[in-house]
């Protein structure tokens, strides 16, 4: 994914824990990005009808359905980043999101830096 020079990426979270959606939105702007946050998959849903974005940041254990099956059918982020935040640390886990499409996959605890 490349941006121009003078755009910021937008970032939507997808995250059900209330705390943690707060400090990635808050440390994805801090750090210069433009970043919202919802806690669904609906939500996530509607809220990439109504805004452009770049990349999403998904978790896949969402109160209304998998993350990683809406991955591989949200036809929304085909051409989008797509990190994966998830406590599902197998290797098996690791490689299914890759192959539904995800750019990179990071294991909770995730440090904000990461």
């Amino acid at each position: 994914m490349k941006l121009a020079a003078h755009r910021r990426a937008r970032v939507l979270v997808v995250e059900d824990e209330a705390e943690l959606l707060d400090a990635m939105v808050t440390y994805l702007n801090m750090e210069g990005f433009i970043a919202d946050g919802v806690a669904s998959l609906a939500a996530a849903g509607h809220w990439m009808r109504t805004h452009a974005f770049d990349v999403v940041v998904l978790d896949l254990g969402l109160p209304d359905g998998d993350g990683l099956a809406w991955l591989e059918s949200e036809e929304a982020v085909r051409d989008k980043g797509v990190v994966i935040t998830t406590a599902r640390g197998e290797d098996a886990d690791r490689i299914s999101g890759v192959r539904a499409g995800a750019d990179v996959y990071l294991v909770k605890p995730v440090l904000m830096e990461e």
